[in-house]
């Protein structure tokens, strides 16, 4: 089955407004939503281009826990840019967001129209384009250059491929089934959970699929491949052969590593989805998936999401970001849900009403969601690492905890490697950092006005995220009961 969008031109447009929001995204979408983001792939990739100590890296590292792939592709990307004169941090990380924004893309675009023939009405199928390309969340983790995410669009462009091998001649099954493969895997090495995910694939090829032993054999040949690149990356990363999924099981769950992060009951992700998701979007959301799952309980979505969800549910640390690789089969059991509820006896207007409230706070949510940082501090690295190379022997003072100084750890990937960073203890301290310093002094502050700190000190305002034109607007003193983190440059007296 050849899979292109003229086969859809009536959803072509909608197509590339996806395409556009994921670029969108990866653009003002910087910083990241959760550390690991950032310490588990970024932090690793500077150790090994030289520019950070391996004693600032996280645990994870010290215990050959994570895998090496991340790393290495964000290694290989820098690299390259280094080659042409081009490196620096914010541009990797943009073109990291990027590119992933883009597989999510293929990926939806993929799945979309592999699964429009099970929607027999239109309104159906205008749920199930819109849904997976424009749910408020979908391009905000669509460019996250993390392991939930990327596992999750892994686990869907392999799914696509199975889907896709009943209309395939022999040789077309056979490299069909090896691509699958080789995606899957990769969605294993990427985040090791997934693993409950492939568990219902399995299911779902035995018992419904009832394949021949040789057509499995071919995906597990292609998983094998993906396993042992990363088990490449992995030796790259550490220095020595080792396997990383073994060490991340004894680690977090023979040793109970992950529980001292805190344990939650088995409802964590049915609460949590309520309040994150957003009622009224989550409200509807989450009961359409349960009858999309009731209706087709034999759907190779039903199935993954089943055993994905029962082995989080007894794992007892829990974050939301677990699920993300869910993303795609929730979304897609939920349209499921919906088009069956369509089929049903007849929907009463206030019903469709209701759908049209929600699908308006969606498109608002989606544009706030789109232009607005993951992470704001991002920005004002950013800004400080342009100053510092612009401006030679500029200083960066901090009373207290360093700015790149974040959740225990250090963030080198984002700082200077020209400036110097003075942290100090106390008031006297801080005035004598800022008079002995030998060039321009930066001082990153919580609040749009000067503070205390900087009594006795002429101050300037260089950069902070609020537009001009917001920051003009001071209506009911917003602003003095706000945090507005704010970069000044301080002069000596």
């Amino acid at each position: 089955m050849r899979l292109s969008l003229s086969d859809r031109p009536q959803y072509k447009n909608w197509f590339l407004l996806g395409l556009l929001v994921q670029v969108i995204a990866a653009w003002f979408s910087v910083g990241y939503h959760h550390p690991d983001e950032q310490f588990q792939v970024l932090e690793l990739c500077n150790y090994k281009l030289g520019l950070s100590p391996a004693s600032d890296l996280p645990w994870e590292f010290a215990a050959y826990c994570r895998s090496g792939l991340q790393p290495m592709i964000a290694y290989g990307l820098s690299k390259l840019l280094m080659a042409v004169h081009a490196y620096d941090p914010f541009t990797v990380a943009f073109l990291l967001r990027l590119l992933t924004g883009l597989l999510s893309w293929w990926a939806i675009v993929r799945m979309v129209l592999l699964l429009l023939p099970e929607f027999p009405t239109v309104k159906g199928r205008n749920m199930l384009v819109g849904a997976m390309l424009f749910l408020w969340f979908v391009p905000y983790i669509g460019v996250r250059f993390s392991s939930d995410n990327i596992s999750g669009v892994f686990l869907c462009l392999g799914i696509s491929y199975l889907l896709q091998v009943h209309d395939l001649v022999l040789r077309q099954r056979v490299w069909a089934f090896l691509i699958a493969g080789f995606f899957l895997g990769l969605a294993f090495a990427f985040r090791l959970q997934v693993a409950f995910a492939l568990l219902g694939i399995g299911i779902w090829i035995i018992f419904v699929k009832r394949w021949h032993i040789g057509d499995m054999l071919i995906i597990c040949a292609g998983a094998i491949v993906a396993v042992g690149l990363s088990t490449l990356a992995d030796a790259w990363l550490y220095g020595k052969w080792i396997f990383v999924p073994l060490n991340y099981y004894d680690v977090n769950i023979v040793q109970k590593k992950a529980a001292q992060w805190g344990t939650f009951p088995w409802y964590y992700y049915i609460t949590s989805f309520f309040e994150v998701g957003v009622p009224p979007i989550s409200l509807l959301l989450f009961p359409l998936f349960l009858v999309g799952i009731w209706r087709r309980p034999q759907h190779i979505f039903s199935m993954v999401s089943l055993t994905f969800l029962a082995g989080h549910l007894f794992i007892g640390h829990k974050e939301l970001r677990f699920l993300f690789p869910m993303e795609f089969p929730f979304i897609a059991m939920a349209c499921i849900g919906y088009n069956e509820w369509l089929m049903g006896p007849g929907i009463k207007p206030l019903v469709q009403r209701i759908i049209k409230v929600v699908v308006g706070i969606n498109v608002a949510l989606l544009v706030v969601k789109v232009v607005t940082p993951a992470q704001e501090a991002a920005n004002y690295y950013r800004y400080i690492y342009n100053y510092s190379a612009a401006n030679k022997n500029t200083t960066l003072v901090a009373l207290g905890e360093s700015p790149y100084h974040i959740v225990g750890l250090e963030l080198n990937f984002y700082k200077p490697k020209d400036i110097s960073i003075v942290t100090a203890t106390d008031q006297a301290g801080f005035a004598s950092a800022i008079r002995s310093a030998q060039g321009p002094v930066l001082y990153m502050s919580p609040s749009l006005k000067p503070g205390p700190e900087l009594n006795g000190f002429r101050t300037e305002r260089l950069y902070c995220l609020f537009p001009r034109w917001l920051l003009s607007m001071n209506i009911n003193d917003w602003q003095s009961r706000s945090r507005i983190w704010t970069v000044f440059r301080v002069y000596p007296n």
